[in-house]
């Protein structure tokens, strides 16, 4: 009969090195189970088969466990350590591996879990045996060497965590706005959108339809003419002052017109901030040239997003790769008569997808070939519409690859316009033969 397996753990400063010599030959592997504080490693054979397993607490005994490692070596023993890349609670102990010249290797999460039945039968998941399967899926070669963020990585990381906090927020803000203006201003309402700025610096100055009739007419309207920077139409400035006089909007009491004006002036500032910040994605993507080239084709942010969190798209070994790093893979279930649907395995950053499905928009928007392929797929006439831009989103990313890798752009390689040409309509002498 098969005896049961277990998982007990002993403390790390409790490990007995001599007991761990004589269990293991050769190779030692390691498998470590990251988490903030009880980290959990066990150590196994070449063959993937754990003979000790240890825990450790982080930072307070991480030092210890290290040193362990070191001693292991020193008897001899050649020592692989394997890790799933959780977050970022592993960063500080693979930095002092990596600094002894320890070999790490990364091992994909989502391995470890499907095989969580693999080696007992059962499907309970816990850290002991998550080191187990770690250490296992290493010895049959399913890792791979943990390649570390160069400093233009990282640089681009941080990048993308100070857009965001400014994005966020501003969203949030705008929208809180849209609804404020909805009730007490509903026809300025309707000549607002996210991409204008001039609606916001009238109403932080003039937060409601009655402090515009209380403002001299040509005072408001060289704001409005300033801030549009001569953009603004007379028949749009004039629409604006003769709303304020005749709105439907409900009346706005002091200290809601001081929301309204602090609200549009939080908004501006995020907006200064997120220029700032694209202005130094800018800066990073150009100083490589095949980043520089991906940035043309779907912007600085979606560029800097690809190259921080899935890589250079450039170091990739086909489109394929790339796609599947970034969750866009589809996958299907189908079972007996049953036909699944497809759906994308979002397996990669969600980041990266969020800026890729807006530069799929924007493609959408300023190309008519690209437009004329959204609109005839299937999704899109059925009135799914978002599948259809996560096809072109599709497209755009394996475009992506052979931009980074020196192609130009071109919209024609991406859609057969052969395929969209209406079918030819028969002339009046194909129908007079026909029907002769």
């Amino acid at each position: 009969m098969k005896t049961k397996r277990t998982y007990k753990t002993v403390d790390v400063e409790k490990v007995s090195l001599a007991r761990l010599l004589a269990a293991i030959a050769g190779t030692v592997v390691v498998a470590i189970d990251v988490a903030k504080t009880a980290m959990v490693a066990g150590f196994a054979d070449a063959a993937g088969k754990t003979q000790e397993l240890v825990r450790f607490s982080h930072p307070r005994q991480t030092l210890v466990f290290v040193e362990l490692l070191a001693r292991l070596r020193e008897a001899g023993r050649a020592v692989e350590v394997a890790m799933e890349p959780t977050g970022v609670y592993g960063n500080s102990l693979r930095f002092q591996l990596r600094a002894r010249d320890f070999p790490v290797f990364q091992v994909d999460p989502k391995r470890v879990h499907d095989a969580s039945s693999f080696l007992d039968g059962s499907p309970s998941q816990h850290d002991p045996k998550a080191c187990t399967l770690i250490a296992f899926l290493h010895a049959q070669k399913l890792s791979k060497p943990w390649r570390e963020k160069s400093s233009e990585e990282r640089r681009a990381r941080i990048l993308l965590k100070e857009h965001q906090m400014h994005a966020a927020p501003e969203m949030d803000a705008y929208n809180e706005l849209e609804a404020l203006s909805a009730a007490s201003w509903p026809e300025l309402n309707e000549l607002m959108s996210h991409d204008l700025r001039w609606p916001l610096e009238l109403l932080s100055l003039y937060p409601s339809p009655s402090r515009v009739r209380q403002a001299p007419a040509s005072e408001v309207k060289s704001l409005l003419v300033t801030v549009s920077r001569g953009r603004l139409s007379e028949e749009t400035i004039a629409r604006v002052l003769s709303s304020a006089r005749t709105t439907a909007g409900e009346r706005l009491d002091a200290e809601e017109e001081g929301f309204i004006s602090k609200l549009c002036r939080l908004i501006l500032e995020h907006r200064r901030q997120l220029d700032e910040v694209s202005e130094r994605m800018r800066a990073l993507v150009a100083a490589q040239p095949e980043l520089s080239a991906v940035a043309e084709t779907v912007g600085p942010a979606a560029t800097t997003a690809l190259f921080a969190l899935v890589g250079n798209p450039s170091a990739y070994e086909s489109a394929g790769a790339l796609e599947k790093a970034c969750g866009m893979t589809l996958k299907e279930r189908s079972s007996g008569m049953k036909r699944g649907q497809l759906t994308l395995t979002k397996r990669g950053p969600a980041k990266v997808r969020q800026l890729l499905y807006l530069a799929a928009l924007r493609l959408v928007r300023d190309e008519p070939l690209a437009r004329a392929w959204y609109e005839a797929r299937t999704a899109f006439k059925g009135g799914i519409k978002i599948k259809a831009v996560v096809a072109v989103m599709r497209k755009l990313l394996r475009a992506v690859f052979h931009v980074a890798r020196g192609q130009p752009f071109d919209v024609g390689k991406l859609f057969d316009a052969r395929r969209l040409a209406p079918a030819p309509q028969p002339s009046l002498s194909d129908t007079t033969s026909s029907a002769g």
